[in-house]
């Protein structure tokens, strides 16, 4: 509820949250988003910078959740790649 708002407003989009349906321990969920560019992705891991183009609310309620979804976060990684549409 305050991480994603921020990123949302930088242009991020989800495209869908998928999880195992085998139960886990821990819970396993994949985040599948869309970014206009490799830049803008990079851009928005630093939405709560006041440089970012995100509204300063967001900035601010992203800052203050932060460390709650880290808590939630056992491990993460990132997979980029591009999508390629035919003209």
């Amino acid at each position: 509820d305050g991480v994603w708002p921020a990123i949302d407003a930088m242009g991020h989009r989800v495209l869908g949250q998928f999880r195992t349906a085998a139960l886990t321990d821990p819970l396993e969920v994949l985040n599948l988003a869309g970014y206009h560019s490799v830049g803008h992705w990079h851009e928005t891991r630093a939405a709560g910078d006041p440089a970012a183009v995100a509204p300063e609310d967001l900035r601010r309620l992203l800052i203050e959740r932060h460390g709650e979804r880290d808590g939630l976060v056992g491990r993460t990684w990132v997979q980029l790649t591009n999508a390629h549409w035919p003209d």
